[in-house]
């Protein structure tokens, strides 16, 4: 995945609001990065997909969603006025990262699904 860069007016805030959204961000960044990384990683076939890989990227998403929660919801309205432009452009860069989390997670969950069932439909001779 492409980092998400803050830019630069939300950088340079002293603003409380401002500095509480880019703290957050600075401390999850890395941890949205590396679970769009695992997702991306099995939907591709760089990883091989377990009942456990799909249990992980389960808690990946679930990860994502509370970055793209928290940054939305809590923090954003208590971002200065004039840094929103950047908070806007990043929230909308998490909410496509997540989107697309969520719907290879669809995916990978089917693959699951259908292993299940293959597995537990005997075969007729």
């Amino acid at each position: 995945m492409k980092p998400i860069v803050i830019g630069d007016a939300l950088e340079r805030s002293t603003e409380e609001g401002s500095v509480v959204f880019r703290d957050y961000w600075d401390r999850v960044s890395s941890q949205l990065e590396s679970d769009v990384d695992l997702i991306n990683a099995v939907i591709m076939g760089k990883t091989t997909v377990s009942n456990a890989i799909v249990e992980q990227c389960q808690c990946a998403v679930m990860r994502l969603v509370q970055i793209e929660s928290v940054l939305y919801y809590r923090l954003y309205p208590k971002v200065f006025p004039s840094e929103r432009d950047d908070a806007t452009a990043l929230i909308k860069r998490v909410e496509h990262e997540v989107k697309g989390a969520k719907s290879f997670l669809a995916e990978i969950i089917s693959w699951q699904t259908t292993a299940k069932i293959t597995f537990e439909t005997p075969r007729a001779n």
